[in-house]
């Protein structure tokens, strides 16, 4: 092979490559965020969201007539001391009940011993606590910030066991698709969440 073929191949591998990565950054927000409603009265919370999140799924309960949440969460692994609970899960329970102003509605937090491959890991409890403890639960509705729902849908749908699964996106009061290019922690997030979600796709845990 001629050194300018040579030369000329790799320019052109790389062109295509910085393309790829063009793609894949200007559609990140796409990539990572998805949608699907479903008609249940049965919700699923992830307890260490922001409290903006909280408040903001406290409303799509009250809306929606959401009947039973479950919350899942890993342990608190950071500044302990200063939380009312040692795991997430509990924690998201004492603030939704705090936003929930009133509205009744059972609230089952499910604690998650997992460092590693934290979103399945929580799937795959809240799952089986349900079919362990909840015979006649057929639908749910996964409640999770945006920047992580498509990863989070793609969890529970792989170890439903039958379970129709939906999920409703939730802001986190800072970023959204018009500005989390603006902010190098908006572009972190949202690279961060695009190659965990191909990594798990790749590696079938998703």
């Amino acid at each position: 092979m001629k050194k300018k073929d040579f030369f000329i191949g790799v320019f052109a591998t790389l062109v295509i490559q910085i393309l790829i990565f063009f793609i894949i950054f200007i559609n990140a927000w796409n990539i990572v965020c998805f949608n699907k409603e479903i008609n249940t009265d049965v919700a699923v919370l992830e307890g260490w969201m922001c409290d903006h999140s909280i408040k903001e799924a406290a409303d799509y309960i009250i809306k929606n007539n959401i009947k039973t949440v479950f919350i899942s969460g890993n342990h608190i692994n950071k500044q302990k001391k200063f939380f009312p609970k040692d795991n997430y899960a509990q924690l998201g329970e004492i603030l939704l009940k705090n936003e929930l102003k009133g509205y009744i509605c059972e609230i089952i937090p499910v604690p998650v011993n997992s460092i590693l491959d934290r979103t399945l890991n929580s799937a795959r409890e809240v799952i089986k606590y349900i079919k362990e403890n909840e015979k006649e639960i057929y639908d749910i509705i996964i409640l999770t910030e945006e920047n992580h729902s498509r990863r989070t849908f793609l969890s529970y749908k792989k170890v439903s066991h039958g379970i129709n699964v939906g999920i409703h996106p939730l802001s986190d009061g800072v970023l959204n698709k018009d500005n989390w290019k603006d902010s190098s922690d908006g572009i972190k997030r949202l690279l961060t969440e695009t190659i965990a979600l191909f990594y798990n796709s790749i590696r079938r845990k998703i």
